[in-house]
């Protein structure tokens, strides 16, 4: 036969001490994440000018990029036109009858005519 026993003003002590307990754990760990969330404030504070730095050189990098893609396009040109005018000094130099500018300019109207000349300078544009 079971006994049964009678705990009937126990129970709701038991009861009792486990909510009291439950409420401790519950304002401790509400008392912990304030603090968390006033360290994350003061990390965050302290990370704002090191964005705002970080923003300003990105800012600066694309510029110089832009800088350097417009240079880029300079150079192409100016290395597109090499031909043309090593062709032109050679022309100039190989006739006697040019002689200055308007030799130089007819030495141009007869490079403008070459055709090898002229798919060169396409091919490197």
């Amino acid at each position: 036969m079971i006994m049964k026993m009678n705990l009937y003003p126990w129970n709701y002590y038991i009861l009792y001490a486990s909510i009291l307990l439950l409420v401790i754990f519950i304002v401790l760990t509400g008392l912990k994440a304030l603090a968390l969330l006033k360290e994350v404030q003061n990390v965050q504070n302290a990370t704002e000018p090191m964005q705002r730095s970080l923003a300003l050189m990105q800012i600066k990098m694309d510029a110089m990029n832009e800088k350097k893609a417009e240079q880029r396009q300079k150079n192409k040109i100016l290395m597109a036109a090499i031909p043309v005018l090593l062709a032109m000094q050679k022309v100039y130099s190989s006739d006697d009858t040019l002689e200055g500018v308007k030799g130089y300019a007819g030495a141009l109207k007869r490079v403008a005519g070459d055709k090898a000349v002229i798919d060169k300078v396409k091919k490197s544009l």
